[in-house]
């Protein structure tokens, strides 16, 4: 590996470093329990699992 790739490399991983960085600060900021977007992605997984739960006819069901 020649100087100029070695030092091209090492640039580029400092570079992903920060944006790993910044990234994951922006999942804290932004992706949490606390927003509405967070409430409503649950509510759009466990809404239909109820009316599922619901609408089954547990009668014909045979072991």
């Amino acid at each position: 590996m020649t100087s100029e790739q070695g030092k091209q490399l090492n640039e580029i991983i400092s570079q992903q470093d920060r944006v790993v960085k910044i990234w994951m600060d922006y999942q804290k900021r932004f992706s949490n329990v606390q927003t509405w977007h967070f409430g409503g992605i649950v509510l759009m997984l466990i809404v239909p699992l109820i009316i599922i739960y619901f609408c089954i006819d547990k009668r014909k069901v045979s072991i």
